[in-house]
């Protein structure tokens, strides 16, 4: 409740001043045999420094060329920790940004890319780059899950709260035989880019990195049974003015 109520002030202060107020809100529901498990839908305060750089980086036209990471410098750090840096603003991989492999959409099986699970219960935090604790990974062995490709984007306006959304939705399905234990993060992973030149030579070139946008903790670890399915799905919207 105490969410929801500053969700409408912030979104009625900044319509009134014409600012711009971007949010993002997670669902996360887990199913199995038609039966609901567990179905929460909760604000994600937990945008990283990546996901302000890279939204400074383009509306200031900023050069991410910093070669640390931390307050007051524009780069990226990618999910290996490598800092991502070169003298363009940050951008995303140079085509359908909606399509598969791109964007925040991981493919199937893919689990460094889009929406991934972790074991982790560290606290949320600015500076995070990565899972916080073991990865779920992908497959159907023991403490695996199957990951799902990211299903097609869903943008909406809503002319109402004169509202533009963009919701990212992935399945993860248990097929392991067993339960697996203490879920207990989630992370948005979005493949980003640098385009370049070589002086006089034609064409350009493109350094790729996968850097974390956002991590979420659950409010409690959870157990994910077999043959159940977890849902999870981000929501980023932005707030116009009149």
């Amino acid at each position: 409740m105490i969410d929801y109520i500053a969700d409408k002030i912030a979104r009625k202060t900044a319509h009134n001043l014409h600012l711009p107020y971007i949010e993002a809100h997670l669902e996360v529901e887990m199913t199995r045999d038609g039966k609901s498990l567990l179905h929460r839908c909760q604000r994600s305060k937990s945008f990283v420094r990546n996901a302000y750089n890279i939204l400074f980086s383009q509306a200031a036209a900023a050069e991410a060329d910093d070669t640390t990471f931390g307050p007051g410098l524009i780069n990226a750090k990618d999910v290996a920790g490598t800092i991502a840096k070169r003298d363009t603003p940050i951008s995303w991989i140079p085509n359908d940004v909606s399509s598969l492999g791109s964007g925040f959409r991981g493919n199937e099986g893919i689990s460094n890319h889009g929406i991934v699970l972790g074991l982790g219960t560290g606290a949320e935090s600015i500076e995070d780059y990565y899972l916080s604790g073991a990865l779920i990974p992908n497959g159907n062995g023991s403490g695996q899950i199957n990951y799902n490709p990211t299903e097609a984007l869903i943008k909406v306006w809503s002319a109402g709260t004169k509202t533009l959304s963009n919701s990212i939705k992935r399945y993860f399905n248990n097929n392991s035989g067993a339960q697996i234990n203490g879920w207990g993060e989630i992370i948005l992973i979005g493949k980003i880019n640098f385009a370049y030149s070589y002086g006089s030579l034609t064409g350009w070139w493109y350094d790729t990195y996968n850097a974390v946008f956002s991590r979420d903790l659950l409010p409690a670890p959870v157990n994910i049974p077999d043959k159940a399915q977890v849902k999870v799905m981000y929501t980023i919207s932005l707030v116009y003015p009149s």
